[in-house]
């Protein structure tokens, strides 16, 4: 599934928008890491948004809910780094996504 995401304006006196298609990726969940194995990454239970944000082409989104954990990224390299999700609290494995 794709999402249309408003890119910008297209011309400065121009009403229509231009669109970008952002992929999607569904990040496998994995149980809770041991202490001290895996670097986690997570937010207070009232936090909205996505975990982290950049200028990408790529959404990472939870395996067990869809909410949306990485918004904007250009791909995952060797990385150690477990994704906690906001909204379902389960345990997102971005080291098992390899994207170029």
């Amino acid at each position: 599934m794709r999402s249309m995401v408003r890119a910008s304006r297209v011309g400065a006196e121009s009403s229509t928008l231009a669109f970008c298609v952002m992929p999607k990726k569904k990040l496998p969940v994995i149980a809770e890491p041991a202490p001290g194995t895996r670097a986690v990454l997570c937010a207070t239970a009232d936090f909205k948004g996505p975990l982290l944000q950049g200028l990408g082409p790529l959404k990472l989104v939870c395996g067990k809910c869809g909410y949306v954990l990485v918004r904007g990224v250009n791909g995952v390299e060797h990385t150690n780094v477990v994704l906690q999700c906001p909204s379902c609290r389960s345990y997102n494995d971005a080291a098992k996504l390899l994207v170029n």
